[in-house]
């Protein structure tokens, strides 16, 4: 009989963590090219800039959890 192969579950944890970390980061980075492009004061800015900071509050959360 063979053996089944079996995945190394932290190499493939590592790999979702990445996965995961780049696509935070990249809506992270897109919302905050939209925020460049509003007026700041704005009922519009200050909306996307509390989304922007949620965003990143996420990702800080995200790299803490993985330590």
């Amino acid at each position: 009989m063979r053996k089944t192969n079996r995945s190394n579950s932290k190499k493939t944890r590592k790999v979702s963590f990445e996965d995961k970390l780049d696509q935070l980061v990249g809506e992270y980075r897109q919302e905050q090219e939209l925020l460049e492009t509003l007026e700041e004061g704005s009922t519009e800015y200050n909306a996307q800039k509390s989304k922007c900071d949620k965003l990143s509050a996420n990702v800080k959360r995200f790299v803490e959890r993985q330590k």
